[in-house]
């Protein structure tokens, strides 16, 4: 199997490449977004590690346009910003995990090793469901053709809702997937995003609505309000 490291911090690289190697993993590695975008047009990889703050090019521009072409190799965010808005974001983006700077090499192997298991997944450019239209190409969302105005975590949860429409998450299995990278949180957030979330679904037949069940969690489903 193989990895890409894009890592403009050469003492960094050379650490990740000997982790990595060690788990029998081939590595080629890139300094600067345009490296990468080029090895990323010729070679094929199993697993990404990409650094947000690359000299050339913003990692999460980056992301967004091997996304757009289509790519689906999974990818796994190094940064040293651990803000709630900035994880949101970059999960948004197209990133399959996060892990900050300082982290643990024993972390950065389990991450690489659960993606690797994980696989390729299949990204829909859109999602719909009844008239709310999300693409993810452009990272925007709209119900029956008014465009919402979402923030980050609010669009990453619109999207993770609607991969998923009409199966329940509890707050806590949320958590675990948008969050997983952030030890200080508890699912209590997911709980209030969700509800920020909900307030912007315009009321109205045909957009589908985010419903939440006691002890099975939230749903996004489409209602069909009864006609007099």
């Amino acid at each position: 199997m193989k990895a890409l490291i894009i890592e403009d911090d050469s003492a960094l690289s050379c650490q990740i490449e000997e982790c990595l190697a060690r788990q029998d993993l081939a590595v080629e590695k890139a300094s600067c977004g345009a490296d990468a975008l080029q090895l990323l047009g010729f070679s094929s990889f199993d697993v990404i590690i990409l650094d947000w703050k690359l000299p050339d090019l913003d990692g999460i521009d980056l992301l967004l346009r091997y996304r757009k072409e289509g790519g689906d190799t999974p990818v796994l965010m190094l940064t040293g910003m651990n803000r709630i808005d900035d994880k949101v974001t970059g999960l948004g983006a197209g990133a399959d995990d996060y892990l900050t700077k300082p982290f643990d090499s024993k972390e950065l192997v389990a991450r690489v090793q659960a993606l690797l298991r994980r696989g390729r997944q299949p990204r829909p450019d859109v999602l719909t469901v009844g008239t709310l239209v999300i693409d993810t190409k452009l990272c925007r969302a709209a119900a029956s053709g008014t465009v919402l105005q979402l923030r980050p975590k609010e669009y990453s949860l619109l999207v993770f809702m609607a991969r998923h429409a009409n199966a329940f998450h509890t707050a806590a299995e949320i958590h675990a997937e948008l969050w997983r990278s952030d030890s200080e949180t508890t699912p209590s957030v997911v709980r209030s995003w969700m509800h920020r979330l909900r307030t912007k679904l315009p009321a109205q037949d045909g957009v589908p609505t985010i419903c939440y069940s006691a002890g099975r969690g939230y749903t996004l489903q489409q209602i069909e309000r009864a006609r007099i």
